[in-house]
Order: structure tokens, then C-alpha cells, then sequence
């Protein structure tokens, strides 16, 4: 199995003075949707990549077996390993 690994990156701007954990708290809970939102987006697009690329293996591979077959077939395999 694959491994999927996110990297997020929360970026405030913290003020000189008055900075309080209520606060910080405060405001990851009112950015809470648009958070949850760009995960959401990150895991799908990552989903999306690697679906993608097995769909691109499996074509190639079913094309190269295709080829293999059709060398065997006419007996090309024989004359490609000997010649």
C-alpha cells in the first residue's frame, strides 16, 4: 500500500502585544471550514495523481503485452531473441 502524505502550512500574522491561546484557538476555529476545505481539496488531487498514473501503467502495460503477444504470435519473439 502507498503511503499519502499532506504537508499543511498555517500561516498567522501574530500581533506584538495582547496575544492570548483563547485567541490563537479563536482563530483556527473561524478558519475551521476553509482549513477542512483545502484538506479535503489536497486529498483529492493526490487521489486524483495517483489514480492517473495507474491508469497510464496499466494502458502502457496492456499495450506492451499486446505487442509481446503479436511478436510471439508471428513468431518476431524468436527472431528478435536469435537475431
Amino acid at each position: 500500500m502507498d503511503e499519502l502524505e499532506i504537508k499543511i502550512v498555517l500561516s498567522y500574522k501574530i500581533p506584538e502585544k495582547g496575544l492570548t491561546l483563547n485567541g490563537i484557538l479563536r482563530d483556527l476555529q473561524e478558519d475551521q471550514n476553509e482549513l477542512m476545505k483545502n484538506i479535503i481539496k489536497m486529498i483529492l488531487n493526490a487521489l486524483e495523481a495517483a489514480v492517473g498514473q495507474a491508469i497510464h501503467l496499466s494502458f502502457f502495460l496492456s499495450i506492451f503485452r499486446c505487442f509481446i503477444l503479436a511478436l510471439a504470435k508471428d513468431g518476431g519473439l524468436i527472431a528478435l531473441h536469435h537475431g
